[in-house]
């Protein structure tokens, strides 16, 4: 397959950042809904005023995290890492993908990667848990799109955000 060209931006790493933390955010929101209901239902009409502040407290953290920190810690990572600004040469074949830049390369097979994901903006390789690759679709053409797609099902990863089984 031919060669692509992208680049990743701020604005794009920091959304992503952000969709990747909601998951726990809405899980932290429903501990605190609960929180609420068991003060609620234990202190009567103080136990109900105690449970809406601590809902309000909740809200107000989670939208911090999301709104003010989640950004912050994303801009900040991708100001360190220059790696992540550089322009990436990327070659897409049956076997797997490679990714060369000016700092160096990387390579692995479909088969390789633990989960992928899709944005309208990007479509996401897993390597690990941890550590993931961005690639901005605006910037590759559909066909290269399809056949990453393609080779993900093909490898044993028939959705986004479905990890592949351990061994």
């Amino acid at each position: 397959m031919d060669q692509e060209k992208y680049a990743l931006s701020i604005e794009d790493y920091v959304a992503y950042n952000q969709r990747r933390c909601v998951r726990g955010l809405l899980i932290g929101l429903i501990f605190a809904v609960v929180i609420a209901a068991v003060f609620s239902l234990l202190g009567g009409q103080g136990g109900l005023f105690s449970g809406l502040c601590g809902l309000g407290a909740g809200l107000l953290l989670a939208a911090t995290i999301f709104f003010l920190v989640i950004p912050h810690s994303a801009r900040s990572i991708y100001r360190e890492q220059r790696s992540m600004r550089e322009e990436r040469v990327m070659t897409v074949t049956r076997d797997g993908i490679e990714l060369v830049q000016q700092s160096g390369s990387y390579r692995s097979s479909w088969k390789d990667f633990i989960m992928w994901d899709e944005t309208p903006r990007l479509i996401v390789l897993y390597a690990n848990r941890a550590i993931f690759i961005p690639i901005v679709k605006a910037s590759i053409s559909d066909q290269t799109i399809h056949a990453i797609k393609g080779h993900l099902v093909h490898s044993g990863l028939p959705k986004p955000l479905r990890r592949r089984p351990r061994k």
